[in-house]
């Protein structure tokens, strides 16, 4: 999602957030497990060099994040006004 929304923020212009169609969310406040792929990397780097360890591993943070939130905290790691 910051991969999509980076070009935007960078150049200072608004993002588009998605549309809820559930009446307890606000538009960009649906719920996700955002995961950084460099973490995701080093699992998968950690299984190809285990191959004794197998199994379904959960490779989420635990913890829900918004739309809305991540677009705010990627304007503000671009330094730029999210309002």
């Amino acid at each position: 999602v910051v991969a999509q929304i980076w070009p935007k923020v960078a150049a200072g212009e608004t993002v588009s957030l998605f549309k809820s169609h559930n009446p307890n969310y606000a538009d960009g406040g649906q719920l996700r497990d955002f995961v950084y792929v460099d973490d995701v990397v080093d699992i998968i780097e950690f299984l190809l060099q285990s191959p004794e360890v197998s199994g379904v591993f959960n490779v989420g943070s635990g913890q829900a994040r918004s739309f809305e939130d991540l677009a705010r905290a990627t304007f503000a790691a671009a330094g730029k006004d999210a309002s």
